[in-house]
């Protein structure tokens, strides 16, 4: 709707998260779980505005942490905003709910014979533009190595369930240390055979002090 600007759109939807924390939060404290909402916006008469601070200080006292208000400006997805909050909350993952099972090589919905990844790595979301979460989410988790589970969910189990293991899920993480230890070796094998090259190259200059013996100090 070109009557509404990008940046109204946001912030309605950023209040919108909002109105979502007030109704976890209450049922929790229902529960008798200790739970804090930390906005983006600024919104003091209905919950604490956000600061790095105030996170620690929660989290210390073992308090369920709600973020809400994304980052508090336009322009971010909820998905970045997510991301950040896990990072400064020193998470060891991101879990994030969605309505398919995890990540596909294309629409599940659209296309009955969708490749499945139980595991992908973040170069290769980005590379296939698998648009799961915004390559900005993508780009910051991969930056900071904070693994993203995507999952679906249905019913009040789901979560529990991913994290027992269960069920259809995908992980997005680096790729795993034997493909990073190959890559490594080839990389060190190309290097030696160019410097063996080179040493045959310039074993029979007479260049003052210059001799093919200087490349054996290089390290691969």
């Amino acid at each position: 709707n070109k009557a509404v600007s990008r940046s109204v759109a946001d912030q309605a939807g950023m209040l919108a998260t909002v109105l979502n924390a007030l109704f976890l939060k209450s049922i929790l404290n229902s529960k008798g779980v200790n739970a804090e909402i930390l906005s983006g916006l600024a919104i003091p008469q209905v919950a604490e505005t956000y600061s790095y601070r105030t996170l620690q200080n929660l989290l210390k006292q073992k308090n369920v942490v709600i973020f809400a208000g994304g980052t508090g400006s336009p322009y971010f997805t909820t998905d970045t905003g997510a991301t950040l909050r896990a990072l400064e909350s020193n998470c060891d993952a991101l879990f994030k709910a969605t309505q398919v099972d995890g990540v596909y090589d294309s629409d599940p919905k659209k296309n009955p014979k969708a490749k499945h990844f139980s595991k992908i790595s973040y170069d290769e979301v980005i590379e296939k533009e698998l648009r799961v979460m915004d390559l900005t989410a993508i780009s910051m988790a991969k930056e900071n190595n904070l693994p993203i589970v995507v999952f679906k969910q249905t019913d009040k189990k789901s979560l529990s369930n991913v994290l027992e293991g269960k069920g259809k899920f995908t992980i997005i993480k680096w790729g795993n240390m034997t493909d990073f230890n190959q890559i490594k070796a080839d990389t060190s094998a190309r290097m030696e055979k160019t410097l063996d090259t080179l040493r045959n190259d310039f074993g029979g200059l007479r260049a003052g002090r210059a001799h093919a013996s200087l490349l054996d100090n290089i390290m691969v």
